[in-house]
């Protein structure tokens, strides 16, 4: 698991981009559930954070501009994974 959250934060600095991110405590756990399981349903996510899927929607946002997550699927039966 830390090798897996290692490679991520390499990625995230190999970046070529001008802002930095700062993630929030969300997301940070939301890495490490991706982490353990490499593919988990919105409102999985959601009930784990115990937030809801509109919520879990805006958090999850920066992460897939960011490029370190990938939405599989729409709506109710999306699904997310680390690229």
């Amino acid at each position: 698991m830390l090798d897996t959250l290692n490679r991520t934060r390499d990625r995230i600095q190999s970046l070529k981009v001008t802002a930095r991110m700062t993630l929030m405590p969300k997301q940070e756990r939301i890495l490490q559930i991706l982490v353990q399981s490499p593919r988990v349903g919105g409102g999985e996510l959601a009930r784990s954070l115990g937030i809801t899927r509109s919520h879990l929607s805006k958090i999850l946002r920066p992460l897939s501009a960011a490029g370190l997550i990938v939405k599989e699927g729409a709506t109710k039966s999306a699904a997310y994974r680390l690229k």
